[in-house]
């Protein structure tokens, strides 16, 4: 569709600059004039109708990210406690489990086909099952996301899934990321968590 659009207007185009090169005054075309401007004023609406059906790709550009993150972090004891420890006494002091939010605000690049998502700082705040609360920053890796022609985004990295859509103009997208990371061992200790992006075409 795309290759016939572009074929249809460089053929318009070029009858546009020979029309027009042609209605150029001259002694031996003075007669035929007006049929000629009739006909570059003719071609030139047709140049701009085709253009005005073909704005640009709606789903390339740059767009302001905002990222928010649910991550829940536990892990199970391998034996449990004999009596008469209680419960608390036991699992407090482990420290082990944990409920996170992520954050960040970052730009990303869209060429139509692929959703170029650049190295970018993540912000953490954990709050711990010993109630002890603590923030981090970390910089997580670039990636890509492809763009169906629909506008849909999708990917796999195998404990984690992406799925997400383009606003039909382009003006803005969203994605919802969910992973989880299970080790089966006893003790072992299982994370997901839950992703959140929306991003708006700048």
């Amino acid at each position: 569709m795309k290759t016939r659009f572009v074929l249809t207007l460089l053929s318009a185009a070029a009858l546009l600059g020979a029309a027009s090169a042609y209605a150029q005054p001259s002694k031996s075309q003075a007669g035929g004039l007006p049929a000629l401007a009739a006909e570059v004023a003719a071609l030139r609406a047709m140049v701009e109708d085709l253009q005005s059906q073909n704005p640009g790709d709606p789903y390339a550009g740059t767009f302001a990210v905002t990222l928010v993150e649910t991550s829940l972090f536990g892990c199970r004891p391998a034996n449990p406690p004999p009596p008469p420890v209680y419960v608390p006494q036991y699992f407090l002091p482990l420290n082990s489990s944990s409920v996170s939010i992520r954050s960040a605000s970052f730009d990303v690049e869209a060429d139509g086909s692929t959703l170029h998502v650049p190295e970018f700082e993540l912000l953490t705040q954990e709050l711990r099952l010993s109630g002890k609360y603590d923030t981090d920053t970390r910089i997580e890796d670039a990636l890509q996301l492809v763009i169906g022609g629909d506008g849909s985004l999708h990917a796999d990295f195998g404990d984690t899934q992406v799925s997400g859509q383009f606003a039909q103009d382009g003006s803005m997208f969203s994605a919802l990321v969910v992973g989880s990371n299970l080790n089966t061992p006893a003790g072992g200790c299982q994370d997901v968590w839950t992703v959140n992006l929306t991003g708006v075409r700048k």
